[in-house]
C-alpha cells in the first residue's frame, strides 16, 4: 500500500511504509523488554513485606490436617509464616500439625510432621454363608494373604495391620500375615472400633486406610487417590463415590472414630463401620471421591459366596498364567473381554444395600444426637 485509500478495506490488510516502520519498531521494543527482568528489585521487596499470609481463624490441634478453605482468613498482617502455595504442598506431602495451634497464629515448617498412617485389614472366620473363607485359596494364596499382598503395595503406609478378634477360633490367623512387615493385632470380637482403635493405640497413628480380608482384589490405584483426595480436602472421612464392590478403600481420621467411640461406648453395629461416619455428615467432614473412568465398573470383587470364590480363581489363574502382576485396570481389561466371567456372580446382592429392616436399624443406631466434636 503506497498510500491511504477512502475505502472501508484500508489498514485491514495493508499498511503504508511509514505505518509498516513504525509497526516494526514497536515489535522490536517488545522483543527486547522480553530479556529484561518483568520485577524490579524493589517490587520484589514490596510484594515479600505486602503478601497476604495465611492466619488460622480458629485453634487447631496436633494431629489435625489443616483445611486452606476453611481455617484461614487471608490479610496483610506483618507476620511471618507459610504461604498458601507452600501450605498445599506439605498437604499434597501428608503432612499434619504438629503442635496446637491458636486462632490468630500463622503455620512455620516445623509446625507440621508427616502423618503416620496405618492400613487395617479386619478378618475373622466366623462366616455362615462361606465357612472360613478368609483360608479358602485364591491361586496359591489364601484369600486374606491375597488381600495383605495387594494392601502391602499402598503408597504412603507406616503400618500394615491384620486386625483378627481374641477369641480361640480366629487364633489360627497369626499364620496367615503373607509377611513379617504386617503386624497381626488380636482385640474385641464385636466392637470393631475399639479393635482398630486398641490396634493402633501405641504406634501414634493418625490415618486408617479400612480394609475388610473379604476383599482380595483391593485396588492400591484407587487407594492411592483416596489417600491423596482425603488430605487435600481435611476430610474426617474419605471413600470413592463411585466403585467395583471389594476395589475400594476407606479412609478415616483416627480423630473420628474416637469421638464416634466416646458416643458409641458399646457400637454394636461397628461391623458396618462406614455407618457411623456417613450417617452423621453434620459432624463430620465426608469426603466423596470421583474416580477416573478407568477404575469404576460394577463388577462384584467381594468374598461371601462359592460363586465369588469361583469367579476369584478365574481371575488369578489368568493373571498366574499370563506373568501379570495384578492392577485393577489389568482386572478390569479382563472382565471387559469375558463378561461370562463377571456373570458368574453378578446376581449377588449385598445385604446392607438390600435389606430394608438392616437399613433401617443402622440408620437409627448409628446416628449421634448431639455434637462432641471439638
Amino acid at each position: 500500500m503506497l498510500s491511504d485509500m477512502e475505502t472501508k478495506f484500508d489498514e485491514y490488510s495493508s499498511l503504508t511504509p511509514e505505518r509498516y516502520e513504525m509497526m516494526l519498531n514497536k515489535i522490536n521494543t517488545y522483543v527486547n523488554l522480553l530479556n529484561n527482568s518483568f520485577i524490579n528489585q524493589q517490587e520484589l521487596e514490596y510484594l515479600d513485606k505486602s503478601i497476604m499470609i495465611p492466619i488460622l481463624n480458629k485453634p487447631k490441634k496436633a494431629g489435625d490436617i489443616i483445611n486452606l478453605k476453611d481455617d484461614f482468613i487471608y490479610r496483610r498482617s506483618g507476620q511471618k509464616g507459610l504461604n498458601a502455595k507452600r501450605l498445599e504442598e506439605l498437604l499434597k506431602e501428608y503432612n499434619v500439625l504438629a503442635v496446637d495451634k491458636e486462632v490468630g497464629e500463622t503455620l512455620q515448617e516445623e509446625d507440621f510432621r508427616k502423618a503416620k498412617i496405618a492400613t487395617i485389614i479386619a478378618c475373622r472366620l466366623k462366616s455362615s454363608r462361606l465357612p472360613r473363607k478368609a483360608l479358602l485359596k485364591i491361586g496359591t494364596l489364601p484369600s486374606v494373604e491375597l488381600c495383605i499382598k495387594n494392601c502391602l503395595s499402598f503408597k504412603n503406609i507406616d503400618y500394615t495391620i491384620l486386625a483378627t478378634s481374641n477369641l480361640p477360633e480366629d487364633a489360627e490367623l497369626k499364620n496367615y500375615t503373607y509377611s513379617d512387615k504386617v503386624l497381626c493385632f488380636t482385640g474385641d470380637p464385636d466392637d470393631v472400633i475399639k479393635r482398630y482403635l486398641n490396634a493402633i493405640e501405641s504406634l501414634g497413628v493418625d490415618i486408617i486406610v479400612r480394609i475388610t480380608a473379604d476383599c482380595p482384589f483391593v485396588s492400591s490405584e484407587i487407594c492411592n487417590i483416596l489417600l491423596k483426595e482425603h488430605f487435600i480436602h481435611a476430610a474426617d472421612y474419605s471413600s470413592s463415590a463411585k466403585f467395583a464392590v471389594g476395589s475400594s478403600v476407606e479412609i478415616y481420621n483416627v480423630k473420628a472414630l474416637k469421638v464416634v467411640k466416646e458416643y458409641f461406648t458399646s457400637a454394636q453395629y461397628s461391623e458396618y463401620m462406614t455407618w457411623y461416619l456417613q450417617n452423621n455428615p453434620e459432624f463430620f467432614k465426608l469426603n466423596y471421591v470421583e474416580l477416573p473412568e478407568p477404575f469404576v465398573r460394577n463388577y462384584r470383587l467381594t468374598l461371601d459366596y462359592a460363586e465369588d470364590l469361583e469367579m476369584f480363581n478365574h481371575i488369578q489363574n489368568y493373571f498366574d498364567e499370563n506373568g501379570i502382576e495384578f492392577s485393577i485396570t489389568a482386572l478390569f481389561d479382563y472382565l471387559d473381554a469375558h463378561p461370562e466371567i463377571a456373570n458368574i456372580n453378578s446376581h449377588l446382592v449385598l445385604t446392607y444395600k438390600t435389606d430394608q429392616k438392616l437399613i433401617d436399624t443402622l440408620n437409627r443406631e448409628t446416628k449421634m444426637k448431639k455434637n462432641i466434636v471439638s
